[in-house]
This record gives structure tokens, sequence and C-alpha cells, in this order.
């Protein structure tokens, strides 16, 4: 190998290293950011959501009757149907972003997702409410789809979530 071989060898190699070493931080960063944009997207959905539910879980909770207190009330006052349509569609944006991998799922589900999975539990009779009524199969099928991921031991499939409401009949209680 001549002297200038070697020069031109080594100079690529350089610039490979130096390119590679640009790539690999600049991946980092992105990464980071990435997470960095869910923590925050997250945490401003849940907390909208969760002073949403407040306002239903208060309201449903003096009434011990269940699921059908839960649907007439829902049914029959309009603020509270308001409050929990802010609920799941901040739910719903959550796991839209989740399924577009635009919010990581990991941070998800270590921010919020037991919270996640018992407001899923909890509205899952209004969710099947509205679905029957607006002849809507897929409404919220975001955040059934986000149930299901964060399901792992825990219950959050449509089936389950119905044969919680049939062990328990108070909502938001436990079995």
């Amino acid at each position: 190998m001549n002297p200038i071989e070697l020069l031109v060898a080594v100079a690529t190699a350089l610039i490979a290293t130096s390119l590679m070493t640009a790539w690999f931080a600049w991946t980092r960063r992105v990464r980071t950011e990435r997470l960095q944009r869910s923590l925050e997207q997250v945490d401003s959905s849940i907390q909208r959501a969760l002073a949403a539910h407040r306002i239903v879980r208060d309201a449903v909770g003096a009434d011990r009757r269940g699921e059908l207190a839960l649907l007439e009330m829902l049914d029959q006052r309009t603020e509270l149907a308001e409050a929990a349509q802010q609920v799941l569609n901040r739910l719903e944006y959550i796991g839209l972003g989740v399924q577009a991998r635009v919010l990581d799922l990991r941070i998800v589900d270590r921010l919020a997702g037991r919270t996640i999975l018992s407001m899923w539990t909890f509205y899952f009779p209004y969710i099947r409410f509205l679905r029957s009524k607006d002849n809507a199969p897929d409404l919220y099928r975001e955040l059934e789809l986000l149930a299901h991921q964060l399901q792992g031991s825990r219950h959050a499939s449509a089936e389950e979530a119905e044969a919680f409401h049939a062990r328990w009949p108070s909502v938001g209680g436990a079995p």
C-alpha cells in the first residue's frame, strides 16, 4: 500500500467514525426529545382527564347502584356526560399517540398505566352504551387498544371489564 492509499484509508476511517458518532448522538437526542414529549403530553392529558373524572366519580360515588346508576346519570345530566367524554377523549388521545408511536408506551405505562386501566374499567359500561346507541363499534377503539397493551397481568379487555362489572355491581369499587 502506498502512502497516498494509506492516507485515504485513514481519512476515510476518521470520517466514518465521526459520522457514526454524530449519528448516534443525533439518534440519542431524538429519542430523549421523544421521551420528554411523551412525558409532557401524557402528564397534561392525564391531569385533565383526572379533573373531569373527579366530577363524574363524585356524582356517581354517592349512588352505589352500580353500572345502571352510572348510565342513568350520564344519560340525564349533560354536565356529567360532557365530563365523561372529556375523560374518554383525553384517554383516546393518549391511545392514538401510542398507536401512532408518537408517545412511548413504556412511559405511558409507568406514568399512568394503572390510572388508564382503572378509568377503562370504570367507563367501559358507558363506552359500550355509546357504541350501541350510536351504532359506532369503533368508538374509543384507540383507548381499548391502549388498555389491551397496558394490561399485562391486569384486566383490561372488554370481556374482562364486563366480567369485572358483573362480579362487582358498584362502579369504581373493588372486587
